[in-house]
């Protein structure tokens, strides 16, 4: 009886969130190389293909930092099943339970992380993905800026101010890999998971009403 007080479910034929971040990676990125890391990146890249791979109803993952993002649907057809009927201790404990020991395998070290999931209104997912890429801009053009300047000459720096001081260095931080300015976009493609070339900006998909919009959001 007290346990069974606490099976909470999400709601069903609405789109479901789950939200992976790592725990306390601050200390496992304190040796990687500034300011981007290509090992842990590649780490959590397969770590979102994986969850992708096991996660009944995975429609697409972004990743962005220590953070992986999947959205989910049980709406294709009238039979469709939920992953483990939307139970929300279920899908946090396994997602973060899966995530952390494939990680932890791929990347050698200890990785940790905490999961929550949500429904969100079929209108708001591309929002969604908008807004952690924009966080994802924000700290990436911090993160570049913080290797050419010590941390107290960028303290209340706005984003075009932390762009000219990068450009006093020599640098752009418009010519960086795809992956350090707008993050991993996986979806599926004829039954394989693949990584975007080039991670889509979420607000232009949405803007013009593309294919990526169209099909996933």
């Amino acid at each position: 009886n007290y346990e069974g007080r606490y099976k909470f479910k999400l709601l069903r034929r609405t789109p479901v969130i789950i939200r992976l971040d790592g725990n306390c990676f601050h200390t496992l990125t304190k040796d990687c190389k500034k300011p981007f890391d290509i090992k842990i990146s590649l780490a959590m890249e397969e770590t979102a293909r994986y969850l992708c791979r096991e996660i009944q109803g995975a429609r697409c993952a972004y990743v962005q930092s220590d953070e992986i993002s999947l959205l989910l649907t049980d709406f294709e057809q009238l039979d469709t099943t939920a992953w483990f009927d939307y139970s929300i201790q279920k899908m946090t404990s396994i997602s973060a339970g899966k995530a952390s020991v494939f990680f932890t395998k791929y990347y050698g070290k200890d990785g940790i992380f905490d999961a929550r999931v949500f429904n969100i209104p079929g209108e708001e997912v591309c929002n969604y993905f908008i807004w952690r890429q924009v966080d994802w801009e924000r700290n990436s053009l911090m993160m570049y800026a913080l290797s050419l300047y010590p941390h107290e000459e960028l303290q209340k720096k706005s984003k075009s101010a932390l762009h000219e001081l990068i450009h006093r260095k020599g640098h752009n931080w418009a010519n960086l890999e795809d992956r350090w300015k707008n993050g991993i976009f996986i979806a599926k493609v004829e039954d394989k998971w693949i990584t975007s070339d080039r991670c889509p900006s979420f607000r232009t998909e949405r803007a013009r009403g593309s294919l990526i919009s169209a099909n996933l959001f």
